[in-house]
């Protein structure tokens, strides 16, 4: 992404459009510009509860970091829990905002990946299940009173979002604070297992594929692809139905189709499964693989799979994100982009073979 000056020195309704600007905050003019827009209508209601929090703990105002004005505030449709404020969210050593451009990593990782979903600002709200600085170690874990003290607040956020479709769980403390707040959506879709987006939370292929999975669960609610689960019903995977006469997916961890064309056919079956990586590997090798394809491997997400590596002549390399949501939102119905055909019925409903039996 060109991060240039023009970039970094946008009007908030420039930024508002998008895309993320990973790290912009850092930058005097950015952060100016954003702070003079903390009481539009968008995110008035939302900044004052930040400022109820602040009274609530003793606080002055501004020291529980504001929702950021380029997000979708009060008419957001994607409520993102996490934990708690990060330095560069705290004023004074950082921006003081909520944002998706703070100078982190947590918030560089989000933003890369709303970006590659295609996920507008105008769509989300951020929030914490404990919105005011903790006492712990900074950058620390918040403790269970103050994601019990944090509930209080987390009902009135979003009892001031009329409009939320799906809330983003990002984390075990997360889905704690979320617990503890008793909310009752029925109307709202939540995705399950959403992992934390920092280097920690991500810094294995199953983190990765994880947050992958709950964007594009959630772009499909946003785009009318699917049915917004019951709260439920929240913990369990929203995967589209299979094709008419596909085999349903049996159980190990990895699988492979023999084309990316095979993989891209919603409902299709894998050729071979196993819950070991090197056994997709050989059985790759050993098969019939059309002339200049490369077989394809994912791994399993609920009932489902997420696109992770693809093989040829004896080589795996891993997919960037932006090239598995690709192929993941191809699977799931959306535009195939460059893909060849779509293989004849019969491949795509063979008989998968369980590689560990």
């Amino acid at each position: 992404m060109n991060q240039g000056q023009n970039d970094l020195v946008a009007t908030i309704t420039e930024m508002r459009t998008g895309p993320f600007v990973p790290g912009r905050n850092a930058a005097a003019e950015a952060l100016a510009e954003k702070k003079r827009h903390l009481r539009a209508p968008h995110v008035a209601a939302l900044n004052a509860v930040a400022d109820s929090v602040a009274d609530a703990e003793g606080l002055q105002h501004g020291l529980v970091p504001y929702v950021d004005p380029q997000l979708g505030g009060v008419d957001a449709r994607v409520l993102v829990l996490l934990d708690n404020p990060s330095t560069k969210a705290e004023a004074g050593t950082g921006s003081g905002l909520l944002s998706l451009e703070n100078d982190d990593r947590s918030a560089k990782n989000c933003a890369t990946f709303y970006n590659d979903v295609e996920l507008g600002p105008e769509l989300f709200v951020h929030w914490n299940a404990a919105p005011a600085p903790i006492a712990g170690e900074k950058n620390g874990a918040s403790s269970p009173a103050e994601r019990e003290r944090g509930a209080g607040w987390l009902r009135e956020i979003v009892a001031l979002l009329p409009k939320l479709e799906v809330v983003l769980l990002m984390g075990d403390h997360a889905r704690d604070g979320w617990q503890r707040a008793g909310l009752d959506l029925p109307n709202v879709h939540v995705p399950e297992d959403v992992p934390h987006p920092s280097q920690r939370g991500l810094n294995n292929r199953d983190g990765r594929t994880r947050l992958r999975r709950a964007l594009l669960e959630t772009k499909d609610v946003l785009e009318g692809r699917k049915k917004i689960a019951t709260q439920a019903s929240a913990h369990s995977s929203q995967i589209p139905a299979p094709r008419a006469g596909a085999p349903a997916p049996v159980s190990g961890t990895w699988a492979w189709w023999p084309t990316f064309e095979h993989y891209c056919a919603p409902g299709s079956a894998p050729q071979g499964v196993s819950a070991d990586f090197k056994k997709i590997e050989r059985s790759i090798d050993q098969a019939d693989i059309p002339n200049g394809k490369w077989g394809v491997i994912a791994r399993r997400v609920g009932s489902d799979w997420t696109i992770v590596s693809r093989r040829k002549d004896g080589r795996t390399v891993d997919l960037a994100d932006y090239q598995a949501v690709k192929y993941d939102g191809a699977r799931q119905g959306g535009s195939r982009g460059n893909l060849g055909p779509v293989p004849p019925g019969h491949q795509l409903s063979m008989r998968t073979r369980d590689l560990d039996a």
